[in-house]
């Protein structure tokens, strides 16, 4: 008899893991090898820098969003900070900026800085929270990082966060402040984040009942 139990899992603003048991006792899993270990962290490691290079190095004419950083980055030049929190658009992100506003090309270094951290974050969330890893790897490349990680930086910085606290920091304390800072970066994941705390007040098939039941709802009210 299958049985199956559920732990929270990030894709894309939905959270949800099936963990599959039979007869109520885990199914083991293959350890792997040091060699293996070491093979997956290398290739992990030479991800990074690549993809980094990849939507770092914005071209302005194929960055859809280019105009809009560009008045981030001169806001963060000529606004002291006390000016930056009592504007309220996005104040984290555009305190992230002022250190780099002091460097010549400071504009062009600061988005490689955020692509670097921003899908360190993102494939380690990754890595711990699947063992198909390079699988979920190249589903997310097929589009997400496009999108996402290329074009629209804010909103994939916060989710970045986010990611990383779920699946990588064991600190409750220290994964709500990641949630707050995602916030302070980007106003709308704070959608994701009250979708994780739903999930973790329902329950999964709560939760999927949640979401599922509206959903039919409004295509039988369209059918009628």
């Amino acid at each position: 008899m299958w049985k199956i139990y559920s732990q929270p899992m990030l894709l894309g603003c939905e959270m949800f893991e099936i963990n599959i048991k039979e007869d109520g006792f885990t199914m083991p899993k293959r350890e792997m090898t040091s060699k293996e270990m070491l093979v997956k962290y290398a290739i992990f490691m030479l991800l990074v820098p690549l993809l980094t290079y990849l939507v770092g190095d914005k071209n302005i004419y194929q960055w859809n969003d280019y105009y809009t950083y560009p008045n981030y980055y001169n806001f963060s030049s000529e606004t002291p900070l006390s000016g930056v929190f009592k504007q309220g658009m996005d104040p984290l992100f555009i305190v992230l900026m002022k250190p780099f506003t002091f460097l010549d090309d400071g504009f062009s270094t600061f988005t490689i800085v955020c692509a670097y951290f921003t899908l360190l974050m993102k494939l380690s969330a990754l890595r711990n929270s699947t063992e198909n890893f390079f699988v979920l790897l190249v589903l997310y490349s097929s589009y997400i990082l496009c999108l996402h990680d290329y074009v629209q930086i804010r909103i994939s910085l916060a989710l970045a966060l986010i990611a990383f606290g779920i699946y990588t920091v064991n600190s409750r304390n220290i994964r709500y402040c990641l949630f707050l800072f995602a916030i302070f970066i980007h106003l709308t994941s704070v959608f994701v984040v009250l979708t994780y705390f739903v999930y973790k007040i329902l329950g999964v098939r709560k939760f999927i009942f949640s979401h599922c039941f509206p959903s039919c709802s409004l295509v039988c009210y369209q059918w009628v």
